[in-house]
């Protein structure tokens, strides 16, 4: 099973959302956990045992276009 979190509030919210990955993966061990954060979200979550996939989209280069 594959599923997909999209978080792309603040840092705070994403800090909070943490206990969500944890959730998930107990429920669905054998699940693919991917997130899909703000580039701060590299920093918080890219040592997490709980995700499995890392996106980083970037706001402010999407609605420039880059």
């Amino acid at each position: 099973m594959k599923i997909l979190v999209w978080q792309t509030a603040f840092l705070g919210d994403l800090i909070l959302t943490t206990p969500l990955l944890h959730s998930i993966k107990n429920l669905f061990p054998d699940s693919s956990l991917t997130v899909i954060t703000k580039p701060f979200g590299k920093d918080v979550l890219k040592n997490s045992p709980y995700v499995d996939r890392l996106v980083i989209f970037d706001k402010s280069k999407a609605l420039r276009g880059n």
